[in-house]
């Protein structure tokens, strides 16, 4: 008899339908927490992969732990700080996109100094362009490479000239205009380093003005930078190195 009392008391206590019961009453867990306390089946959602919440910001902010787990939109030209990356729990991720209207773009800054990942362009910085996502995930105080990590390339890229691309492979395309020297080689620096190497440079010769043909030569490259020659050809006759300026090198790379 008196076990059956026992029985009908913890079954009331586990009832979800009372306000009273250990379960119901229970309190959702902390963030990250994974002891074995009971969890609500609000913490259970959230732990599943479903994003915390959502949040909009139009003004330069400075992210906190509290938007770990969210999904971050952004409008117009922003800057997001995100938080260092000793404050919140190793694995800590937050999705950051930009609004997809033409012109919207946002800069997201480490405190802790370079990103690493795919998305990343190995600086403190990275731009994400109209209509593009990124996940930033804290590596925690105890990473040897970079305290956040970036995933997806969608960050990792300048839609300008000097301009570039990383691909989540890691392949990088850079492009630019660069002008010769005087009748001599001319060294451009790539805007961007390869990390390993430099696979392929391509120019192509560009004369603003006259009818003179130009050309371009590329002589060698490295990781860092390029060689190359210009000449300009009137008529058919022999092409003659070109003088300070006169011809443009429109180039692109590819390297890794």
């Amino acid at each position: 008899m008196a076990r059956t009392r026992n029985l009908g008391n913890l079954t009331d206590l586990l009832s979800a339908n009372t306000t009273t019961g250990i379960v119901s009453a229970n309190t959702a867990p902390a963030q990250f927490d994974n002891s074995a306390q009971i969890p609500t089946t609000g913490w259970v959602t959230n732990a599943l992969g479903n994003y915390r919440g959502m949040v909009a910001y139009t003004t330069n902010t400075a992210l906190t732990a509290a938007d770990v787990g969210k999904f971050v939109q952004t409008s117009g030209t922003v800057t997001l700080t995100l938080p260092d990356a000793t404050t919140v729990a190793t694995g800590s991720t937050i999705t950051v996109y930009t609004g997809s209207t033409a012109g919207y773009v946002t800069t997201v800054t480490c405190p802790n100094g370079a990103m690493g990942g795919s998305g990343s362009n190995g600086t403190a910085t990275v731009t994400i362009q109209a209509g593009v996502m990124n996940e930033f995930v804290a590596a925690g105080s105890g990473a040897t490479a970079t305290a956040w990590i970036v995933l997806g390339a969608g960050g990792a890229m300048a839609l300008t000239s000097p301009g570039y691309q990383r691909l989540p492979s890691g392949l990088i395309i850079q492009w630019a205009q660069s002008a010769c020297a005087n009748a001599t080689t001319t060294t451009t620096v790539f805007p961007l380093a390869f990390p390993t190497a430099c696979l392929n440079v391509s120019g192509t010769g560009y004369q603003a003005s006259g009818n003179q043909q130009a050309y371009v030569v590329i002589n060698g490259k490295t990781a860092t930078q390029f060689t190359w020659n210009a000449f300009l050809a009137l008529g058919g006759s022999t092409p003659t190195l070109a003088s300070t300026a006169a011809v443009q090198n429109w180039w692109i790379a590819v390297g890794y």
